[in-house]
């Protein structure tokens, strides 16, 4: 087997994401790519990383969140692009939600 070199990542090309954090793939959003992150771990800045604020939100109701319905839904309206649509924060996050609160 011939010797294979590994490009070198910079730090640019990856995002730390912490235990509880929420991962969502950008790239065809509707494929729903969602991960409840187990461990701290570097990754692809095609992954947005979603830290809930514990004061407000437990970070599995942004896990359940992120792979519900409305959610999936308008992360693809907002995606760009028609072979390879992809999202990004600026537009995923102005999804209002209703207040949830009595």
């Amino acid at each position: 087997m011939p010797d294979t070199e590994l490009e070198e990542l910079t730090r640019s090309d990856t995002v730390v994401a912490r235990s509880g954090d929420v991962l969502f793939g950008k790239l065809r959003p509707y494929l729903c790519k969602v991960l409840h992150v187990p461990d701290d771990i570097q990754c692809s800045t095609e992954l947005l990383v979603m830290r809930a604020n514990e004061r407000f939100i437990d970070d599995r109701f942004l896990y359940y969140l992120a792979l519900s319905k409305p959610f999936v839904e308008w992360a693809v309206a907002t995606s760009v692009g028609v072979k390879m649509p992809r999202t990004d924060w600026a537009k995923l996050s102005q999804l209002e939600l209703p207040n949830c609160r009595r």
